[in-house]
């Protein structure tokens, strides 16, 4: 879905709603991703 909402924003005029959809979007997943990694290193550091 990400991809397909950055696509659309650069392809064709698209409504601000939208690209804010995507730029929201964009900041889930990031947060997630940073959030994932942040978790799995320090449940790595326990185990050590």
């Amino acid at each position: 879905m990400q991809v397909t909402l950055g696509i659309s924003t650069l392809i064709f005029y698209v409504p601000v709603p939208v690209a804010a959809a995507h730029q929201v979007g964009a900041v889930a997943l990031l947060s997630a991703s940073l959030f994932i990694s942040h978790s799995l290193r320090h449940s790595l550091r326990q185990t050590n």
